[in-house]
């Protein structure tokens, strides 16, 4: 009888031990589990303009800010954090700029100027809220008309935007991410939606030609647009008018890891020398990437812009895309080496 007892009690300190070292082994695999999902969750999200990774989800729409690029515009506030940037001819020989923001929240942005109707088509391939201080009259119409969520930095002059006194009219307004969000709010404006990712890759092929120097004229000195590859700073450094765009607050340099310089036609519309400049049509496009560069096409995708060759989309790297419009002869506006 004795002995049944000790058997009966070692066979109960089996089950025991058992079942500590089951639940051991489930809280343990509980821990694993966590420590592998919370891995996921940190590294999970990815910027769908930048590709690059972000610490946010990023489940909101996008917005497009009009900047100034006059040498009295420059240097431009916020410019280094846009996800993409657009550079197309305004009046005469000088370029703005719509610089898209996504995954970054810029402190300053500026200055912001007047919208052109071509600016506005490029935003909307990206389902911007589209921010600018007022626009050419085809540009009004559109807004009037409701086909832009816009944001006017004129109406909310003191609230949203504000007047810097470094900097003389209408080269002063600037903006900053929070405030654009909160105008967004107040607006009622739909902010949740996620644009549709990019392509992308890590590697430009071999076959490039290298290219780490390239020049964009416009017409006149001021208006020499260079980029200059610098493989620390994994991107183009920027230059306008012979000085390197940075940052006024951070000193950080604006620098693609993308560049798209496209062909497109241009024709003067009125007697202020406002144009219309053809944004679907697509022709031949240079793509420069880490320092090289291969000459394709361009073709608007739903209104995006995009570099194909043999009717095959080709991916950006992850980073900044700068993507600028020249007019008709390529060759004739850019130069590289």
């Amino acid at each position: 009888m004795r002995k049944a007892d000790e058997d009966m009690k070692k066979v109960s300190g089996v089950y025991l031990w058992s079942g500590f070292l089951f639940v051991a082994l489930l809280t343990a695999c509980s821990e694993n589990n966590n420590e592998t999902n919370n891995d996921t969750e940190e590294t999970d999200d990815t910027a769908p303009l930048t590709g690059v990774p972000s610490d946010e989800e990023l489940t909101h729409r996008t917005l497009g800010v009009m900047l100034g690029n006059s040498s009295d515009a420059r240097p431009q506030s916020g410019l280094h954090e846009a996800d993409i940037v657009y550079e197309v001819l305004a009046e005469g020989n000088v370029t703005r700029l719509l610089a898209i923001y996504h995954s970054t929240r810029p402190e300053e942005i500026g200055p912001v100027r007047s919208a052109r109707s071509y600016y506005i088509d490029l935003g909307n391939g990206y389902d911007t809220i589209f921010a600018s201080a007022g626009g050419s009259p085809d540009a009004l119409d559109m807004m009037e008309r409701g086909e832009v969520d816009y944001l006017s930095g004129l109406a909310y002059e003191g609230t949203y935007f504000q007047r810097s006194e470094e900097r003389v009219a209408p080269h002063n307004l600037y903006t900053s991410y929070d405030d654009l969000e909160a105008a967004v709010e107040e607006t009622g404006y739909e902010w949740t939606g996620e644009p549709e990712a990019l392509t992308f890759t890590e590697e430009v092929p071999e076959e490039w030609e290298e290219a780490g120097e390239i020049s964009v004229s416009y017409g006149g000195s001021s208006n020499e647009m260079e980029f200059h590859f610098e493989e620390e700073a994994e991107g183009y450094l920027r230059s306008a008018g012979g000085n390197e765009n940075q940052d006024p607050a951070s000193g950080e340099p604006a620098s693609p890891r993308n560049v798209l310089i496209v062909e497109a036609s241009h024709e003067v519309i009125d007697d202020s020398g406002r144009r219309e400049i053809d944004t679907e049509g697509g022709g031949p496009a240079y793509l420069f990437q880490d320092g090289h560069v291969q000459e394709l096409e361009w073709e608007n995708n739903e209104g995006r812009l995009l570099p194909v060759q043999n009717g095959e989309v080709v991916p950006f790297l992850p980073g900044m895309t700068w993507i600028s419009f020249v007019r008709e002869d390529l060759e004739e506006h850019v130069s590289y080496e």
